[in-house]
């Protein structure tokens, strides 16, 4: 991503190029992409690895929706994003087939710089009942208006609960088994 081209860029399309952590790191560390708002690495195998790349960069400040899923990354790749004030701006977050647990839930419930998330889609992970509590109880999800958390182990009196919680109440949308 090192071209003049890319620049007036908002809107990068990358989904199963088969980009690695280092494409991850090299997309992350581009001086040409200061413009982009809009990211979606879907199915590329960049790991927690790449996903800490994308968390630790600076180079991206104009970035409002940030499309990860089925990227591998994990618990930690989770943890990367919630612990980094990089993301502060982020509105949109995809997170769908990752293999998050409840740790990555927990970590994104608590994060202290993605308050302006509009959007969470944490479908298909592997979030058990103490994973969806954090999220229902989560004060960092104040401006959440959409959350997709079809397809995880979160059982049904838990299920009840983020239902009733005041997270639900907020939402636009909720959409859970």
């Amino acid at each position: 991503m090192n071209s003049d081209l890319v620049k007036p860029l908002t809107l990068l399309m990358l989904e199963g190029n088969h980009i690695g952590p280092t494409g991850a790191g090299d997309i992350a560390e581009s001086p040409h992409l200061e413009n982009l708002e809009t990211l979606f690495l879907d199915n590329n195998p960049i790991g927690p690895e790449g996903v800490e790349a994308l968390a630790r960069s600076t180079r991206l400040p104009g970035l409002r929706a940030l499309h990860l899923d089925k990227t591998l990354m994990g618990d930690s790749g989770a943890q990367s994003l919630a612990r980094s004030p990089h993301l502060a701006n982020l509105e949109k977050l995809y997170l769908c087939s990752n293999m998050i647990g409840n740790q990555g839930a927990i970590d994104l419930a608590h994060s202290p710089y993605l308050t302006r998330l509009t959007v969470l889609s944490l479908w298909r992970n592997e979030i058990r009942d103490e994973g969806g509590k954090a999220i229902a109880e989560s004060q960092t999800f104040k401006n959440l208006e959409r959350l997709y958390m079809s397809l995880n182990l979160i059982d049904r009196p838990v299920r009840k609960i983020i239902r009733r919680s005041d997270l639900a109440g907020r939402l636009k949308t909720l959409v859970m088994d």
